[in-house]
């Protein structure tokens, strides 16, 4: 394992189709042939069963509540609320976020029920969420 992150650290592979076969090459040597001593030195192909949980097409748009306000991310990881637009996350780029004004200009940021933080829309600061999970 060490000798294939050796080759792409120091650049010595220098195609990426060649690349792409020393990884494919060192993928089926661990999963396949290489025993692993935390699997009783089998290989983890032989303990992987396909997951039974069905997987949807699409993943469903946040159906946030009526008084949360909507805004799509940018492609620069912005929102915009009140004619301000602030930076999030690029993670979020064209995603919904839900906003929640909680208290006079204190903002709860929300990505489907999850709390991501709060803003403030006075000093235009955002803090890490809250221990609210539930209550907001």
């Amino acid at each position: 394992m060490l000798q294939l992150f050796g080759q792409v650290r120091n650049g010595t592979v220098r195609n990426l189709n060649i690349q792409q076969r020393v990884f494919n090459s060192f993928r089926h040597t661990y999963n396949e042939i290489r025993p692993h001593e935390a699997l009783g030195d089998e290989t983890p192909a032989s303990r992987w069963t396909p997951s039974t949980r069905p997987y949807p097409e699409r993943i469903a748009p946040p159906d946030y509540p009526r008084h949360v306000e909507v805004r799509r991310g940018s492609n620069a990881g912005t929102f915009r609320l009140h004619s301000g637009q602030h930076f999030l996350s690029q993670a979020l780029n064209g995603h919904y976020i839900g906003l929640e004004e909680v208290q006079d200009g204190i903002w709860n940021i929300l990505y489907y029920d999850t709390l991501l933080g709060r803003f403030d829309q006075r000093n235009k600061a955002i803090t890490g969420a809250p221990s609210l999970r539930g209550k907001c």
